[in-house]
């Protein structure tokens, strides 16, 4: 019966599984055409009235237990997805609001933004221990040996 041989509720109460002559409608060992399932004779004995019952109300506290399980995990995952929204918006304005704050220092020093990419493609280029053949004063490099350039030179003031 935990092996996967039956394939319904109906099979289950079929009496013709105790036989060998058996068809099943679940897994069967490789290269058998029919097999007997073995089991529990629960319900084998009933009349056919009562055996439909019997399916009957399995088959509706199935449906009715698999429609709470789907609702609690609908419930779970809108609670999840909620608090990621949440999070997510609460990141978001974090961001916008720092970048406000750059926004507004490189408008009033635009020279500070400049130097700043600078650096960021510098870090960027030794990052990957890559090797470059570039003169003294080609930018960003120029910031490495002091000779600023045109970029660099109004930071010196």
């Amino acid at each position: 019966l935990h092996d996967g041989s039956i394939a319904s509720l109906e099979e289950m109460f079929d009496p013709d599984r105790l036989q060998d002559t058996h068809l099943s409608g679940g897994w069967m060992p490789p290269d058998a055409k029919t097999h007997r399932i073995q089991g529990h004779e629960f319900g084998l004995k009933l009349k056919e009235n009562e055996r439909q019952q019997l399916i009957a109300t399995d088959q509706s506290e199935g449906d009715r237990d698999a429609k709470n399980i789907r609702a609690d995990a609908d419930a779970q995952a809108n609670k999840i997805l909620a608090e990621a929204s949440g999070e997510a918006k609460k990141v978001l304005g974090e961001a916008d609001a720092k970048a406000s704050e750059y926004y507004e220092a490189f408008r009033k020093k635009p020279e500070l933004a400049i130097f700043l990419m600078q650096l960021n493609a510098i870090e960027q280029s030794l990052k990957d221990r890559a090797y470059l053949i570039l003169g003294p004063q080609t930018p960003p490099f120029n910031l490495l040996n002091g000779a600023a350039g045109d970029s660099g030179s109004s930071l010196k003031k």
